[in-house]
């Protein structure tokens, strides 16, 4: 009586656990059906490259032609399900910020307000999205009746060895239900489909145990925590000291809970409200079936464009095989229609619609689609109000028509969970397997990174997190293009400070910034009022200015090194061939690169120890004195003893800082250089008769070239004067150095990025590899040490404003030195420009991260963009739409081209940089702005002012506020006296934001 019951009790699925078809897992990545089926779940993550119509197309074509012979046989199901959820999209942005916090803790950055800005702003401007591919192979794969038969009774052999039976327990999962013949064609066809999808879409194969967390996760929402392992073979067995069974013998309690079960922790009812909604918490769920195909099946992206963006929904595609048998059945239809068709137009209508099916099998593939959609909200009212949305853009997609089921609306909501249910309730229709892959969902965008601490978005709101020094790109180099007022300081500060609070390093990444301007200042700013106050000489920026006090000597090595180690070394040679370079001269001077070569040998050599090394003299450096006084140094009371010896002796008491101060008398400056020009024999032997064009003595014309430097260029004086301490985070304005409108303002500007690149980054060119260029142990033991410590700190050399080198060819010759070495020191290299003709195609070859912020305005613009780097024309097109600018709600459109490891590399698409309002803050540029930031900051601190500024004016910017005030008071743009109003009146009205 009890079997009867339960049979009964089954056929009306009065159990949760009789909705769902799933068994057991055979091994890590198959779960079992309870006839003995197997399935695979595959996460689709989407395209790296955009997927327009055309390209679709071609696709689609491709992996029907790859799949057609198994896709022809019976007893292969595909399931793809895609879901989407605006008010789940927080749980998304926290994947990234939650590892950006951590970074913060572990810095002991003031920044979670940042944070929590971001995941507000982001989540309200995004969607969760998620899309599976669940592949079943069954039982009716097996070639014949007879075959399939045997197979089930070899099964039935194998459970009655162990005295068990097939189903030992009844809320148990059974090890005896898989079919053994399956697992080779199953694993054949998983395998087949995976490669082919991999090649397009980023595609995973799920885990058993992460398969139904997935499936949990749809049928509970957020509420399924990320952590939730299901009991599965080959984890602990939770036994249980219940009795769950009526019969005699059942082993339940000591065996994995049915899955069922463990899926279905809480009851789905049919709604009192409304028999149509299916109630599963305090969750209203509205299912929709598909009665009526699209006529004309468009592609996915059409019904996604439809489906209004704040509406959560949920569409699966269920795909069954059996051409044979699906032509078999429409051939019947056709031959009664036939029969019939002088009585009734409707039945020519079908005998019509049969031919055309019947054509399509003759070249294509024919199989059974079934289509299922589900909405949800927190009332019966809402999920309501949301399934007439969404059945107007179901109706709107082909022509497509949908029903509500009213007979069990659990049944038809179960239908569009991944893998659950065997036979499905939706309306069956055939098509050809062309036609309905069209309507999949595998062309959503993708970013490779699954979590990062920058954050951009798709132009339809799907969030793509980018991770700076990933692993993915085999080299870090951002090219970024974009005119003046189009983002490009907002995207470099937000780039950075993406690199700052990436990684689970405690120590601050080394960023050296060099900048026309003060917007990097405006970052490191931020960065400096975030530390702790113990530690804010970590991050500083600068102002060049052309006085001895600021004096850079190019040719300071690393402490206690004679000479250069080897990239250093090519530097000089590149840096004295810009400076004796004359001005307005084009290309580079024949011989000049072999005698600036051999100068810079020459220059260490002749000051070396055992040559003519320089004497130490008293009261040049006060520091070193005392230090040398307070030590008792006895070395220096010889008239005769070096700056070298010097030096060797405070590094010897333990006084490095000393001793790099000393050091920077040791070594040759550029005006030892016209001293070394007439005493090394090897250069008069090599170069003494030779001529420059026109006839000019090499050496002569050096030597001049040399004296007129350390005219024009004070700061080249002599020993170094400037040094950055020991700050990591730094930015150098060269806004008063560097000039333009003639031949030597622009050699003067190529001089002081090339002296800003050598103080700022010169010690980010160090690893294991150069303590070989250092001779003395006990400073390869030093350096060493050093090198260890900052092996995995990230680094990144950011060039701003690059257009402004235009005209400085050795400066050009640097950046690409930078760019093909940096992967070697884990150094990433950013270079912005307002020219595209500012990336040379070596530049463009290397770099792994282009950013387009612009389409420019003439036809030439787009070309030229083409042209450099080669996007594919879905992408052209997606510039030409969306790229238009920043938008004060939207933020920064622009296309990002990048390159990755794995399938094709290449990954383009058009994204928006969209910032919060202290972010805006922090990093804008305007003069209004920058003003009253300044200001307000002087007052109350940056964090306090960026907090009042971003809630007074959310925009971030309060440019158009500000000259309103000095048009109504009548004051000139430059009056301070509005701006210290304007504080006034902010400090008094928000003094309670003051921390």
């Amino acid at each position: 009586m009890y079997v009867l019951n339960r049979l009964f009790s089954k056929s009306l699925k009065m159990g949760l656990y009789d909705y769902c078809q799933l068994e057991t897992s055979d091994d890590d990545y198959t779960l079992v059906t309870r006839d003995g089926g197997l399935v695979t779940m595959l996460e689709l993550h989407g395209a790296f490259q955009i997927i327009g119509r055309h390209s679709f197309e071609d696709k689609l074509i491709e992996l029907v032609e790859h799949l057609a012979g198994a896709m022809k046989k019976p007893g292969y199901r595909l399931q793809f399900v895609f879901s989407r959820d605006p008010e789940d999209s927080l749980r998304v942005v926290r994947r990234s910020t939650d590892a950006a916090r951590r970074a913060i803790k572990s810095k002991h950055l003031d920044l979670m307000g940042l944070i929590d800005e971001r995941e507000q702003v982001l989540s309200s401007k995004t969607a969760a999205e998620c899309c599976y591919l669940v592949i079943t192979t069954t039982p009716a794969v097996l070639a014949t009746p007879a075959v399939a038969k045997q197979a089930l009774k070899k099964r039935n052999e194998k459970a009655r060895e162990v005295r068990s039976g097939l189903k030992p327990g009844e809320f148990g999962q059974s090890p005896f239900v898989v079919i053994d013949e399956l697992r080779q064609r199953h694993a054949s066809f998983t395998k087949s489909i995976y490669k082919k999808l991999s090649a397009t879409c980023q595609t995973d194969v799920m885990k058993a145990a992460c398969a139904l967390r997935a499936i949990k996760a749809q049928i509970h929402g957020p509420s399924v925590s990320d952590k939730w392992v299901p009991a599965l073979p080959g984890t602990r067995i939770p036994s249980r000291l219940l009795k769950e069974s009526g019969y005699t013998g059942d082993a339940s309690s000591v065996m994995y809970p049915d899955i069922g079960f463990q899926l279905f922790n809480r009851s789905p009812e049919v709604a009192d409200e409304d028999r149509t909604l299916v109630r599963i918490g305090k969750e209203y769920h509205a299912p929709l079936l598909v009665d009526m195909p699209p006529a004309d099946p468009g592609a996915f992206s059409g019904l996604f464009e439809n489906i209004d963006s704040d509406i959560p929904w949920r569409f699966s595609l269920t795909i069954d095989t059996g051409h044979d048998k699906i032509r078999s059945r429409i051939g019947n239809k056709h031959t009664l229609a036939s029969l019939l068709a002088f009585t009734s137009s409707d039945n020519r209508a079908i005998r019509d619609a049969a031919d055309e099916l019947m054509s399509l099998a003759t070249d294509g593939i024919l199989v059974t689609a079934y289509m299922a959609f589900d909405t949800w909200g927190p009332s019966a009212d809402e999920a309501t109000r949301r399934k007439n949305l969404l059945t107007q853009a179901i109706q709107s997609w082909g022509q497509a028509d949908v029903v509500e089921e009213v007979g069990d609306a659990i049944d038809a909501w179960c239908d569009t969970l991944p893998a659950v249910k065997k036979t499905l309730v939706a309306t069956p229709f055939p098509d050809e397997l062309h036609r309905v892959f069209r309507m999949a969902p595998f062309s959503r965008p993708a970013s490779p990174w699954e979590s990062g601490s920058l954050l951009f978005r798709t132009v339809d709101n799907k969030l793509w997190p980018y991770l700076p020094g990933s692993s993915r790109q085999t080299s870090w180099v951002d090219l970024v293009f974009a005119p003046p007022g189009f983002g490009k300081s907002f995207f470099l500060s937000a780039s950075n400070m993406a690199l700052l609070t990436a990684g689970a390093q405690t120590e601050l990444p080394m960023i050296a910034i060099i900048d026309i301007g003060f917007s990097s200042a405006a970052f490191v700013d931020l960065v400096r009022e975030s530390l702790p106050r113990e530690k804010r000489h970590l991050a500083k920026s600068f102002k060049l200015r052309m006085t001895p006090d600021m004096a850079i000597n190019p040719f300071d090595t690393p402490l206690g090194c004679r000479r250069p180690l080897a990239v250093d070394r090519d530097f000089l040679v590149n840096f004295l061939e810009l400076v004796l370079t004359p001005a307005g001269h084009k290309g580079a001077l024949p011989r000049l690169a072999d005698i600036c070569s051999r100068l810079v040998d020459a220059m260490y050599e002749y000051f070396s120890d055992n040559n003519q090394p320089k004497r130490y003299t008293r009261y040049v450096d006060d520091a070193v004195d005392q230090a040398i006084a307070d030590h008792n140094i006895t070395a220096a009371r010889n008239d005769e003893v070096t700056w070298w010896e010097i030096v060797d002796a405070l590094f010897q008491a333990g006084l490095t800082h000393e001793a790099g101060l000393a050091q920077r008398h040791a070594v040759p400056n550029l005006q030892d250089a016209t001293t070394v020009l007439t005493q090394d024999q090897t250069i008069r032997d090599l170069f003494g008769k030779a001529t420059f064009e026109g006839g000019e003595n090499m050496i002569s014309f050096i030597n001049t070239g040399i004296s007129v430097a350390i005219e024009n260029y004070k700061i080249l004086s002599g020993p170094s004067m400037f040094d950055t301490g020991s700050a990591r985070i730094v930015s150098m304005d060269l806004s008063e150095v560097a000039m333009s409108g003639s031949a030597a303002a622009d050699k003067m500007t190529g001089v002081v990025y090339m002296l800003a690149r050598n103080i700022l980054c010169r010690d980010f060119y160090r690893s294991e590899d150069s303590l070989r260029e250092i001779e003395s142990p006990r400073y390869k033991r030093y350096h060493k040490a050093i090198i260890e410590a900052n092996s995995q700190v990230e680094r990144k050399l950011c060039m701003d404003e690059f257009h402004r080198t235009e005209s400085c060819e050795p400066v050009r010759n640097q950046a690409l030195v930078d760019i093909r070495e940096g992967r070697k020191f884990n150094v990433q290299v950013a270079l912005l420009s307002q020219r595209l003709q500012d990336f040379s195609p070596a530049m463009v070859e290397f770099a792994s991260n282009v950013y387009v912020f612009s389409k420019g305005i003439t036809e030439d613009s787009i070309s030229e963009i083409r042209r450099r780097f080669s996007p594919e024309p879905d992408a052209m097109r997606g510039l030409r739409t969306y790229v238009n600018g920043p938008d004060p709600e939207e933020g920064s459109a622009f296309l990002y081209i990048g390159s990755v490891k794995g399938g094709s590399g290449k990954v383009e698409q058009v994204l928006r940089l969209t910032l919060g309002s202290t972010e805006r803050w922090a990093y804008s540029t305007t003069h209004e702005d920058v003003a009253l930031r300044r200001r307000l900051s002087a007052q109350l601190g940056l964090n306090n002012a960026l907090r009042i500024l971003a809630t007074e004016h959310p925009s971030g910017s309060a440019k158009g506020y500000v000259q309103s005030r000095l048009m109504d008071a009548g004051l000139a743009a430059d009056d301070s006296n509005i701006y210290e109003t304007i504080v006034n009146e902010l400090v008094v009205r928000h003094k309670t934001l003051v921390r």
